[in-house]
């Protein structure tokens, strides 16, 4: 939530209020996400959390249970990079495709740095004779360069709103990749090369910011004391 500036905050708490709900919580996801990692944000000591989702990315330095600085790109997540993907196989094939089979190509060729080259064939409904369109991972470069860049400076912008007591913190433990985009293969180890630092993804990092809210909710005392609500 942390996308939304205060008065859009204080707006979505009271139509939630209106709607019929006692209490409610703004919970940001990378706070979520921390929580859910099993990171835990109740000591002094910092975590950098990258939590990249289907429409947005969001990066935050967290500390003290709350967040010490953040950055948040909105429309920067799995989605652009499809839509991106898209594009490049219209304007360099002359084809549209379907979303499910943009999503397999993804799925197939997405691979952020140095990789074997694999090659997609497809098959867009022309006459059974017809060579099929050949999609190969090289090409993608482009497009993946374009995807990972934004993340990478705004992690280095967070790191520079970061006191410099707490970036030792950083460099020691490194950094958490999580949500759908994480799952990018290489999208790890290239971050880490960019940022000068190393980022692990989450074992399991679609379930990050699911588990942590579920957290958040078995521990209200946690709300109560550092996030947004309406009683």
């Amino acid at each position: 939530m942390s996308a939304l500036p205060p008065d859009q905050r204080r707006l979505l708490l009271e139509a939630a209020m209106i709607s019929g709900a006692r209490t409610v919580y703004l919970l940001d996801a990378p706070i979520a996400a921390a929580l859910g990692a099993g990171i835990p944000l109740a000591g002094a000591d910092a975590h950098l959390v990258i939590d990249i989702g289907a429409g947005k990315t969001e990066v935050a330095v967290l500390a003290l249970e709350g967040t010490i600085a953040g950055r948040c790109l909105a429309g920067h997540g799995g989605q652009r990079l499809s839509a991106s993907i898209a594009e490049h196989v219209r304007q360099e094939h002359g084809v549209t495709l379907p979303g499910p089979v943009v999503e397999d190509i993804v799925e197939s060729l997405a691979r952020v740095g140095a990789h074997e080259e694999r090659r997609y064939d497809v098959h867009a409904g022309g006459p059974a004779d017809e060579q099929p369109l050949v999609i190969t991972s090289t090409e993608l470069s482009g497009c993946l360069d374009a995807h990972v860049k934004p993340i990478a400076t705004a992690v280095a912008e967070v790191l520079d709103d970061t006191p410099l007591e707490l970036l030792d913190d950083l460099r020691t433990e490194g950094g958490l990749l999580c949500g759908g985009g994480a799952l990018l293969e290489g999208l790890d180890r290239q971050l880490s090369a960019l940022c000068g630092m190393t980022l692990r993804r989450d074992a399991e990092p679609l379930l990050c910011v699911v588990r942590g809210t579920g957290y958040a909710s078995d521990n209200l005392d946690v709300l109560k004391r550092n996030f947004m609500y309406i009683r």
